[in-house]
């Protein structure tokens, strides 16, 4: 018995006897790869010294020497705090956790230029609201 053909032919076996399943699996790979592994090559712009024009590949690569830079100078303490200092509060009190009734989506009826009985639709969060077209 030849375990090389029986493997290559058992995975394809696999897939084909459970093509159902894999293609169900598959939007959630899909969306693991686009959101959690794709951010991930920004991290290259660290090393890189990066161009718009070149873009994320083609840019220059510089290695630690942004590091070195950052390092060298005096506040690099000062942002390194204020960066470790904001998380901490942003991992107690919440990041979007902002009251300012300007920012609201609500139309109170008082000052809806819509007729009685019509919802109203908000296009912007902050200043314009409209009735809908109603044919």
């Amino acid at each position: 018995m030849n375990n090389n053909k029986r493997g290559h032919h058992g995975f394809i076996h696999e897939v084909a006897k459970n093509r159902y399943l894999y293609l169900l699996a598959l939007p959630g790979m899909l969306f693991l790869l686009v959101f959690a592994y794709t951010p991930m090559l920004g991290h290259l712009l660290a090393f890189q010294n990066y161009r718009l024009s070149d873009g994320l590949l083609g840019s220059q690569w510089v290695g630690w020497r942004n590091f070195e830079f950052f390092f060298s100078t005096n506040d690099w303490l000062r942002v390194t705090w204020n960066t470790v200092f904001l998380n901490g509060l942003f991992l107690v009190f919440g990041r979007y956790h902002i009251h300012d009734p300007r920012l609201s989506v609500e139309a109170s009826p008082t000052t809806s230029s819509c007729p009685p009985n019509i919802p109203v639709n908000c296009f912007s969060t902050i200043t314009e609201c409209r009735c809908p077209i109603i044919f």
